[in-house]
């Protein structure tokens, strides 16, 4: 439904309609279009099951194996989280209007047609970063097993980013762009901080080329270069395909990057990165 507003424009009024509510196997974003990430978290939560085995065919040591274990089972019971949090129905909002900031970026940066931006949003977070994240951790390692390793870290930052966002929106239940600031929304409606695609898109290309960066990989600042950019278009197109506020997308980013950063920190032997006592210190073996 559409209301006329004072200044001229429109507001779309916000009735849960089939489709919109989030629920277990079904989380859907505001247009009824599955929920940001759902296509790269399920060919992560693939990747989780493929790297085990990989490691095991390919004669790991004992210790690579139980770490590629421990990151599978990490991995699994961050989506299986998510997707129990993504049934908690929030209707009421508890950050309902913008501030000075997120409104005008809103004005100058929304597209006339926001559905293309949203459907660009999609097709870069779910299918571009992703792919391109596996190709380049196949020429990187240069081996399947080496990445089916780095995807399997990928998929534990980019399952506990989806977790943490998932928290995030039933925590702030923040209103969406373009929807009335009082009354009942659908759940989807209050989904708004922090994004979920912008905080996808930064986990995995940032996990990605700290991998890359770890492994002393000398392409690894392309990485960094190409991974961010893609992601950060992923944060702009959400705020053009009026579906999430500047800051949304800021924080998004935020959380997306630490998760990227971290788990691979935490991963060292997937990585391809281990290390050794020397003289003075410690060396890292690649």
């Amino acid at each position: 439904m559409v209301t006329p507003r004072t200044d001229g424009g429109e507001t779309m009024t916000c009735v849960p309609g089939p489709g919109r509510a989030a629920g277990p196997g079904g989380r859907r974003d505001e247009a009824g279009r599955p929920a940001p990430g759902a296509p790269a978290l399920a060919l992560l939560a693939a990747l989780s099951l493929l790297a085990p085995a990989r490691a095991a065919r390919a004669g790991s040591g004992e210790d690579l194996r139980k770490d590629t274990l421990r990151a599978a089972a990490i991995t699994a019971s961050a989506l299986a989280l998510d997707v129990a949090l993504s049934s908690v129905n929030t209707t009421a909002c508890r950050i309902c209007t913008p501030d000075r900031l997120d409104a005008s970026a809103r004005d100058a940066l929304r597209w006339r047609d926001p559905t293309s931006a949203a459907r660009a949003s999609d097709l870069l977070a779910n299918v571009a970063i992703p792919a391109l994240a596996g190709a380049d951790a196949l020429r990187s390692t240069g081996s399947f097993p080496g990445a089916a390793r780095d995807g399997l870290v990928l998929a534990e930052a980019a399952s506990l980013a989806s977790l943490a966002t998932e928290g995030a929106k039933d925590g702030f239940a923040r209103r969406r762009p373009g929807l009335p600031t009082s009354g009942p929304a659908s759940p989807a409606g209050n989904h708004s901080l922090w994004s979920g695609h912008t905080s996808l898109a930064f986990s995995i290309a940032v996990a990605q080329a700290t991998q890359d960066t770890l492994r002393g990989d000398p392409a690894a600042p392309w990485a960094w270069a190409v991974g961010l950019t893609l992601a950060s278009a992923v944060g702009y197109l959400r705020v053009a395909g009026d579906a999430h506020w500047l800051s949304d997308v800021l924080a998004g980013a935020v959380a997306g990057s630490a998760f990227g950063v971290a788990v691979p920190l935490a991963e060292k032997r997937l990585v391809g990165v281990t290390l050794a006592p020397a003289p003075g210190g410690i060396a890292i073996r690649f």
